[in-house]
């Protein structure tokens, strides 16, 4: 497009300067107002380029835009009598709940370091980020505290139930055992559907273990293999019930 505008351009240039030409010296100035008129012209056509680049400019975006649009999904056929019966879900049982109290009762906590304070972010994801940052740091006291805030501000929070989890492993790294597992066991009582349920189970036996608690630790991993089968958690807590029962 900008190739025909120049074009076009010159040549409304070159048909004014001939007809300038053609009237020879007839009228004085006649030069300098071809001057002009060419330069009239030639502004013009550097405002009508830049009019072009922008439309085309614009384009490219709107394409470019449409190309990231997800397209509209294909409508689902009309059920039939057979696929609606077909289509309809089959009711299962609900889980049964977790008994905590057949697990061992946790050691009385030990003291906690001081409570750092810690600026308060904008969001709750943005709250979670930054005290998990700090834990991957090693600040395991500014990253407690971080996770309590959380816990404490917005326990209904879909976070909630992993920034308990990552308290109690703080807590583990501080060797704050009865810390841990009361940090653990709060998790599986008060979210039983949360997604790190089965890793604070598996931790509960790891600590049962290391207290000398064969029997506590056996039915912590029991449970995790129980109740989560198709869980990362409950492949570890078979290898540890297989290295329990090989122990003397």
């Amino acid at each position: 497009m900008r190739g025909r505008l120049r074009s076009g351009a010159g040549l409304l240039v070159a048909s004014l300067a001939a007809t300038r030409a053609r009237g020879g010296c007839s009228s004085r100035g006649a030069p300098q107002r071809a001057r002009h008129d060419v330069t009239v012209l030639a502004d013009r056509v550097r405002a009508l380029e830049e009019k072009v680049a922008a439309h085309e400019a614009e384009l490219a975006r709107r394409r470019a835009a449409e190309a990231v649009r997800p397209a509209p999904a294909a409508p689902l056929p009309a059920a039939t009598p057979e696929r609606e019966a077909a289509a309809e879900p089959i009711p299962t049982p609900p889980p049964a709940p977790i008994e905590v109290d057949d697990l061992p009762a946790a050691p009385p906590p030990a003291p906690r370091p001081a409570a750092c304070v810690l600026p308060v972010p904008s969001s709750v994801e943005s709250a979670y980020e930054a005290a998990l940052a700090r834990y991957d740091a090693g600040d395991l006291a500014a990253a407690e505290a971080g996770f309590e805030a959380l816990v404490t501000g917005h326990p209904e929070s879909e976070l909630a139930d992993n920034a308990l989890f990552w308290i109690g492993a703080a807590r583990m790294k501080r060797g704050d055992a009865a810390g841990a597992e009361e940090a653990f066991r709060g998790l599986v009582e008060s979210y039983p559907a949360g997604n790190k349920v089965p890793d604070a189970l598996f931790q509960l036996g790891v600590l049962r273990e290391r207290a000398g608690d064969g029997e506590g630790a056996r039915a912590a991993f029991e449970t995790v293999i129980d109740r989560f089968p198709l869980s990362e958690a409950a492949e570890r807590a078979a290898e540890r019930l297989r290295s329990l029962s090989q122990s003397p």
